[in-house]
């Protein structure tokens, strides 16, 4: 995790070349407080319709800021840019101040939120330890993504075989990033 503090953010504003004296819309959530950063310079509007430019806390996927520059046709802006001047942050968890003093405890509170939202109580025994559990166990499936796969596979790029090379009882693993859910099979040949 990275924790990023109020020093970290006003240097990152310097460096974001933001123009000045203008109407800044934040996006929700993160956004709003970035926008915060550059209140005496610009003035905060409440509409993205009323903005000359956006202004976020983070660019992850670029989901987000694509979906703002293409409705509304505007500069877009963020305190962390993964995608570009970040990039090397990738699969990192970024901490902003204003989660920690609203005691946002990142991947912990989306797992209670999800509990919630499927109808249970994330304070009821037997669940009280389920999001360092399931962080835990995020951390054990998903680890294959934070390696090199040219450190785990051997290819034979040197050598020139005449004959077929057959693996047998072959386990495959695969994560559906999209649902978030683990299958797996054997190969008997």
């Amino acid at each position: 995790m990275i924790k990023l503090s109020y020093t970290d953010l006003l240097s990152r504003v310097k460096g974001l070349g933001l123009p000045l004296g203008r109407r800044v819309y934040g996006v929700p959530t993160g956004g709003i407080f970035a926008s915060l950063l550059v209140v005496n310079s610009n003035q905060i509007v409440e509409s993205p319709f009323e903005a000359d430019f956006f202004l976020d806390d983070i660019i992850d996927s670029g989901k987000t800021r694509d979906n703002f520059v293409e409705k509304y046709g505007k500069p877009f802006y963020a305190l962390v840019d993964k995608l570009n001047n970040d990039s090397s942050w990738r699969g990192e968890w970024i901490s902003f101040p204003w989660e920690r003093m609203l005691k946002v405890d990142g991947p912990k509170d989306n797992i209670i939120r999800i509990l919630q939202y499927i109808g249970e109580d994330p304070n009821r025994e037997g669940l009280k330890d389920t999001p360092e559990r399931v962080i835990r166990s995020y951390e054990q499936l998903f680890s294959g993504y934070k390696q090199n796969p040219e450190s785990v596979i051997k290819t034979f790029e040197d050598f020139v075989y005449d004959e077929m090379i057959i693996l047998k009882d072959v386990e495959f693993y695969y994560n559906f990033e999209n649902k978030l859910q683990q299958f797996f099979w054997i190969y008997n040949i």
